[in-house]
């Protein structure tokens, strides 16, 4: 009876108008999911759905934009947090995806929890994880700061305080001491949990990415079973390049420009977790490896 009652309910809100429809997900979805499992009831076993999880400036815009022309796929945004907000996944928006449909779902920077590891299970979700350097990473968010908005849910900063900040050396040591910290959350959380979904998660590496993309990204999605050809790939290489992918340099090494004080500190950060290999994001995984 539940079931059925889910399934009425989802049909008929369907067919109402699509802002009416966003603003009674968070309502009347979310006060039933929290009662029952019939948010995963009516999802397909041979759907296909691949949503892209980023860390900040690790080029996922672009593979989004690659990815979203070469699936075909609808898309389905999981979350619906804006600018400051945290980027949690809502696996309430599930009821927005239809029945039979494969779906896509574009970049977000959503840190891994119990909740994130059930929803990529139950809802048989394949994950493709968008990494990059942290030193580079961190030049990247300098860049971005100084060029486009200072609202992110990893940190807070606004225009004033950013230009209080006079030389590049003290802008980069307040990022470490800001961003880096949620960086270590993001990068700790997925990494120590892939041995649970992996033949769900599959990682995207930024500096293999930038050399041969094309290759990269079909192993990548057959790796977890994502059927996509070469063609399709090619496909959505040709429109991201007539798109605002909002890169900024586009290069791997820049993260040599770091005081070297500034790279001691984010390196002891993350070993702190010494049962993971930092050395995917260009951190050593102990002393003897410098």
């Amino acid at each position: 009876m539940e079931r059925m009652v889910a399934t009425i309910t989802r049909t008929l809100i369907k067919r109402l108008p699509k802002s009416v429809r966003r603003g009674i997900c968070s309502g009347v979805y979310s006060r039933i999911s929290k009662s029952t499992d019939w948010a995963y009831d009516g999802i397909p076993k041979g759907r296909v759905h691949l949503w892209i999880v980023a860390a900040p400036k690790s080029g996922s815009t672009w593979v989004s934009i690659v990815l979203g022309e070469a699936l075909g796929y609808r898309e389905l945004y999981l979350t619906s947090a804006r600018e400051r907000q945290e980027q949690q996944v809502d696996g309430n928006r599930l009821f927005m995806a239809g029945v039979g449909n494969n779906i896509f779902s574009s970049h977000q920077h959503c840190r891994y929890s119990a909740y994130t590891g059930d929803f990529i299970k139950r809802s048989n979700v394949r994950v493709l994880l968008t990494v990059r350097d942290i030193f580079d990473t961190l030049m990247s968010v300098h860049d971005h700061n100084e060029r486009e908005s200072h609202s992110c849910p990893m940190y807070y900063v606004d225009r004033q305080l950013w230009h209080s900040l006079k030389t590049k050396d003290s802008r980069l040591r307040f990022l470490a001491d800001t961003a880096i910290p949620w960086y270590v959350n993001f990068y700790a959380g997925w990494l120590s949990n892939l041995s649970r979904h992996s033949d769900r998660i599959a990682i995207c590496q930024y500096e293999r990415l930038i050399e041969d993309p094309a290759a990269l990204l079909l192993d990548r999605l057959h790796a977890i079973d994502v059927p996509v050809s070469e063609e399709a790939i090619s496909r959505g290489l040709v429109t991201a390049q007539n798109q605002n992918t909002r890169k900024n340099k586009g290069v791997a090494g820049r993260g040599q420009e770091i005081p070297t004080d500034v790279r001691d500190q984010i390196t002891r950060m993350f070993r702190h977790y010494s049962d993971v290999d930092w050395s995917i994001i260009g951190i050593p995984s102990s002393e003897g490896d410098e």
